[in-house]
């Protein structure tokens, strides 16, 4: 492919679950169904550029059966319930160049997601492959993050609904991630 400078990736997973809430005592099936394609290519002698999408099908008991919800004016806290289905996405770019004199690599990656939940996310990595010397490597790095709420998330319901979930996860979100590795070979 791209006349040998190419890669096609690709990937498939199939799962299929049973869950037994000791809340419920009831057996539920989960399944879960995702496929990934990607293409990595060998721009030039110091330049790589992949991009992949994935998607993943999920179906049946998708709920935290140990979560609560605050509902104004109820007491005890009801469980939370999820929808039984969810539908999530996700497409990447890399990309990484070499620069001779500086003997580093710098490598750039965004990520966004989106589902049927509402929930969307961007990610976006920064890494610099620094060489120390023969046989060391020193790796900073940067990640931002962020992504919206759940159609049924609340910290607190004023009412009961058919859908609504507490669960930090599926909250509005914002991180600054940095960090450093140092490598011996």
């Amino acid at each position: 492919i791209a006349h040998g400078r190419g890669t096609l990736h690709f990937g498939a997973a199939i799962s299929r679950d049973v869950v037994t809430p000791v809340t419920t005592g009831m057996q539920l099936p989960k399944s879960s169904n995702a496929l990934a394609l990607g293409f990595s290519w060998i721009v030039g002698e110091r330049d790589l550029f992949d991009i992949s999408a994935s998607l993943t099908d999920l179906s049946g008991y998708l709920t935290d059966p140990y979560k609560i919800v605050p509902v104004v004016g109820v007491d005890p806290p009801p469980p939370e319930n999820r929808p039984d289905a969810r539908s999530r996405r996700a497409v990447v770019f890399k990309y990484g160049h070499y620069f001779v004199d500086a003997d580093g690599a710098l490598k750039l990656g965004y990520r966004y997601y989106w589902d049927n939940w509402s929930i969307g996310a961007h990610t976006i990595d920064l890494l610099y492959d620094k060489r120390v010397g023969t046989r060391w490597i020193v790796s900073p790095l940067l990640r931002l993050y962020t992504q919206n709420h759940a159609s049924f998330f609340s910290y607190q319901f004023a009412a009961p609904q058919t859908y609504m979930s507490s669960d930090y996860r599926l909250s509005a979100f914002d991180s600054v991630l940095g960090g450093l590795t140092v490598g011996y070979s």
